[in-house]
């Protein structure tokens, strides 16, 4: 249900301001009785509605797609997928899991695989190795009630 003074400010003058910002313009009205208005909404509405229609600047969310575990035709488990992005102009790879802290709080690890460039199966199949270990890892601390203890840092790379 709409509200009755939806874009509608009483005005500290008297009387009452309609006022519409539409992509960053501004478009009002000013009208001394509330009835008159509402009025000057509904028709400023009826204006401005092929203004307020999306531009097809946004673009609409994709459906989910099934992530395969790589080298295989098996769906990967609940809590791992595969991702891609775009950084710096190079497509990346990474597998991105999620987890559930000790206090409730959600969270995801991902785990870069590599640029679009330097793809290969061996280093797909060694991320996903190494998404799902983390996983089992979580799995098998929350299972056991020690996800307090549970530390996700054992799983960064080391580097040097």
């Amino acid at each position: 249900m709409r509200k009755v003074l939806h874009h509608i400010k009483k005005a500290k003058t008297g009387g009452y301001q309609v006022q519409f910002i539409v992509k960053g313009k501004s478009y009002s009205g000013f009208a001394m009785k509330r009835k008159d208005a509402i009025v000057i909404r509904d028709q400023m509405e009826k204006k401005l509605a092929p203004l307020m229609q999306p531009s097809g600047y946004r673009k609409t969310p994709q459906p989910n797609k099934e992530s395969m575990v790589p080298g295989t035709d098996r769906p990967m488990p609940a809590g791992i997928t595969l991702h891609t992005g775009n950084r710096h102009g190079y497509k990346e790879y990474y597998i991105q899991v999620n987890w559930v802290d000790y206090r409730g709080k959600h969270r995801t690890k991902a785990f870069y695989a590599c640029r679009e460039s330097t793809y290969t199966k061996t280093k797909m199949k060694q991320t996903y190795s190494r998404a799902y270990q983390f996983r089992r890892a979580y799995e098998k601390a929350k299972r056991e009630g020690k996800i307090k203890d549970f530390d996700h840092t054992q799983f960064n790379l080391k580097r040097g």
